[in-house]
């Protein structure tokens, strides 16, 4: 029943299948998706890429090899919202067959367009679960938005909706667009960092902004509240923006 109506959802039948197959198996290599699918190795790591792309899937390296890792079955309402319906019907089925991994900190890797909105569709679930604002640092927010127009609007009429709260340190000159409930400062000029870091709740995202977007989010309190007291001290360094 979940493949088919996954495949009605608008993945194809291996996409399916070997995203179930994460589920039950909650972490797994190419090889072990393979076996359990019946297919060649080289076709499922096809379909193992194409899952990444779409935002379902995310890859850890573990002593040298590479472990797939099933994203949230939440995901799927994010990555077809014009099909939400036909997800939201296997919705129930598939939680109750995922599980997260208990380690941490748990660090999960998303590639593409698709990845990246995933992760700041996470990372708003995030901010609400826990009540903590959310932190940036190298925050470009025209760049951003040139990635994906109208989701980023969206998502920023939302965090106004639910009353978000954050604070931005940017690089000094960068353009600012006002958010209701968000401050932002910028860092001297000498400042400088080819990575964007945001926080969001327990989660500290890594963002490389090259041809291909890259986020790694690694899930750790211990983690973001380092990251939250380092940013306190820049804070106090940064200049802050005109009214």
């Amino acid at each position: 029943m979940e493949v088919k109506s996954l495949i009605e959802a608008g993945l194809s039948k291996r996409e399916a299948e070997a995203y179930i197959n994460l589920l039950r198996l909650k972490e797994a290599t190419a090889a072990q998706i393979s076996k359990m699918s019946g297919e060649q190795r080289t076709n499922t790591y096809d379909t193992l890429n194409s899952l990444i792309k779409k935002g379902m899937t995310s890859t850890v390296i573990k002593g040298n090899k590479k472990f797939f890792i099933p994203a949230d079955p939440e995901s799927l309402v994010s990555f077809i919202e014009q099909k939400k319906k036909a997800v939201e019907e296997v919705l129930p089925d598939l939680k109750s067959i995922y599980k997260p991994l208990k380690s941490r900190p748990k660090v999960e890797v998303y590639e593409g367009k698709e990845g990246a909105k995933n992760v700041i569709s996470m990372g708003t679930r995030e901010t609400v679960k826990t009540g903590k604002e959310i932190i940036g640092i190298g925050i470009d927010q025209y760049r951003t938005r040139s990635l994906f127009p109208e989701f980023h609007k969206r998502w920023y009429k939302q965090m106004e909706k639910l009353g978000i709260k954050g604070r931005y340190l940017s690089m000094e000159g960068a353009k600012q667009i006002k958010i209701k409930g968000f401050n932002m400062r910028f860092l001297p000029k000498g400042y400088k960092s080819p990575v964007v870091t945001v926080i969001f709740g327990n989660k500290v995202t890594f963002w490389l902004m090259f041809e291909i977007i890259t986020v790694i989010v690694v899930d750790s309190e211990e983690v973001a509240e380092s990251y939250r007291s380092y940013v306190d001290i820049l804070w106090k360094i940064a200049k802050p923006a005109e009214a």
